[in-house]
């Protein structure tokens, strides 16, 4: 509901809207989903799915009064499909690349009064580095939805993400 029809109604014609929390700190857990696609001729595959876990923390009560965010992806995966023939058939099979964590730098001021936020992130060993930016949803937030973008040597990696407060 509210993520989707954001600045809208939901399915109870209800206004959706986004109140920053007075005093609190939250988190949000999910899923994020995205594509590497090559930008060399480096890699066999032009376009290869990854996927992962989201936490994603919140101050909403942070030291300068403006909300901080920090953004994890954890357990991070490429996910290739691989064809083989068996018999008269094409059965594909998964191959799955462990990837190294992404991180955000601890910022604050990173939510507006609209609950949009915006941080940088970066692979753990610092090979890959981009943005991830997204909306928190509801009068006391309990969704959030994001792009990220990464760029790494030969590739660019693009997804989105869903995430619900704990």
């Amino acid at each position: 509901g509210h993520i989707v029809q954001r600045n809208s109604f939901d399915y109870n014609d209800q206004a959706v809207t986004y109140s920053r929390p007075e005093a609190s700190q939250a988190r949000f857990d999910g899923r994020y989903d995205g594509f590497i696609v090559s930008t060399s001729n480096t890699y066999d595959f032009t376009l290869t799915q990854t996927r992962g876990d989201v936490v994603l923390g919140v101050d909403f009560d942070d030291f300068n009064d403006k909300a901080g965010v920090v953004f994890y992806v954890s357990n991070r995966q490429a996910v290739t499909k691989v064809p083989r023939e068996v018999g008269y058939n094409i059965v594909y099979t998964e191959q799955i690349l462990q990837l190294q964590d992404i991180s955000t730098k601890v910022v604050s001021g990173t939510v507006d009064e609209n609950g949009k936020f915006g941080v940088e992130i970066f692979g753990i060993d610092q090979s890959e580095n981009g943005t991830v930016e997204g909306y928190f949803a509801g009068e006391i937030p309990t969704e959030s939805v994001g792009v990220l973008r990464l760029t790494g040597q030969g590739y660019v990696e693009t997804g989105g993400f869903f995430a619900y407060r704990d």
